[in-house]
């Protein structure tokens, strides 16, 4: 990383830019819903049929967050979880102007964090989805 870039990975939470993140991890579990229907008069099945559907993204994150803002964090962390209308922006190793981003209404199930240091909080988590996650790639 170029200095004074900063971080290429972030979290927005309500559109504003809220934690820089330093490493993030993962998962996204398909399944996959029949949706055979009955077949010919003879009721045979001639192709199962199946409808593909994100039931489950998660991703763990570490990063840091202004003390200012942690506040939004610990919110979800002590309430209902929630980070309403999160975008999470990938690494943009290549820098292009629009950057690979991940859309969606996330629930915060693991918090923890570490002390402030000159105006900075060290923060680590796991997000998982609420609703279907939009991925949109990167582009110049």
């Amino acid at each position: 990383m170029t200095a004074g870039k900063g971080p290429l990975m972030r979290l927005s939470v309500g559109g504003t830019p809220l934690a820089a993140l330093s490493a993030k991890s993962f998962n996204i579990n398909k399944t996959p819903v029949d949706t055979t229907t009955d077949g010919d008069a003879t009721g045979a099945i001639h192709w199962r049929t199946k409808l593909v559907t994100v039931n489950e993204f998660s991703m763990t994150v570490s990063g840091i967050v202004k003390s200012a803002d942690v506040e939004v964090l610990r919110a979800a962390a002590f309430g209902d979880g929630q980070l309403a209308t999160s975008v999470l922006t990938l690494h943009n190793h290549a820098g292009l102007a629009n950057p690979a981003t991940i859309a969606g209404t996330f629930l915060l199930t693991d918090y923890s964090e570490n002390g402030e240091i000159d105006g900075v909080v060290e923060f680590s988590g796991t997000i998982e989805n609420l609703d279907a996650p939009v991925y949109t790639a990167a582009s110049a």
